[in-house]
């Protein structure tokens, strides 16, 4: 694994604590009446799918157990698809 990769998953793992961070210690309903929140916690799935985009596929599969194609995946539709998300899938 290049350097650049370890500084993506480092990203990554940034990421993701901020996002479990932002939705740690709300309920659901304060949580679908939060804006700011949503937007907190999509941001970080968005860059946490950035960086797994950018780390290359023989990097991906020394470690399987990440989904990376899921993550990826759901970056994506947060981005281009951004009008028909479902609350609950983010």
């Amino acid at each position: 694994m290049q350097s650049r990769e370890i500084h993506y998953l480092l990203d990554m793992l940034n990421a993701a604590k901020l996002a479990r961070d932002f939705a740690s210690g709300i309920e659901w309903e304060d949580f679908e009446a939060d804006l700011m929140r949503q937007a907190a916690i999509t941001r970080e799935i968005e860059i946490i799918g950035k960086a797994a985009r950018r780390i290359s596929e023989e990097s991906q599969a020394e470690v399987p157990d990440i989904p990376w194609h899921q993550i990826i995946g759901m970056r994506n539709r947060i981005v281009h698809e951004y009008d028909r998300l479902n609350l609950a899938t983010i």
